[in-house]
């Protein structure tokens, strides 16, 4: 997925209009129609504070420009606390288990970098 897929995604999930962007990040209002435009994207000056009102990791948002494949969406507060209520409807055992699970994909992903 290209950054301005997933810039507009994220924009539409926390109802964020341009003019918030542009008041987070400093950024004129043509830069930010620009990103949603697909013309351009945001430069490393921009970047921290967008993945921080996007609630995402800068590097998934730019992904795409740098090879990697698509590591899918990034967990944000809400998709956090929905994976803890699912964690809370399992028993102890598969709960643990799935953390194993965790644990280890977590450890080779951090291997990696």
């Amino acid at each position: 997925m290209e950054f301005r897929d997933k810039f507009i995604r994220l924009l539409r999930e926390h109802r964020l209009r341009p003019v918030d962007v542009c008041k987070h990040t400093e950024a004129s209002k043509g830069s930010v129609s620009q990103w949603t435009g697909g013309v351009t994207r945001p430069g490393n000056r921009f970047l921290p504070a967008l993945a921080e009102l996007l609630e995402c990791d800068a590097s998934w948002l730019m992904d795409d420009l740098l090879g990697w494949e698509d590591r899918g969406p990034p967990v944000t507060l809400d998709s956090w606390e929905a994976i803890k209520s699912h964690l809370d409807t399992l028993p102890r055992k598969d709960a643990l288990k799935l953390a194993a699970r965790i644990d280890m994909y977590l450890e080779e992903r951090l291997d990696q970098k």
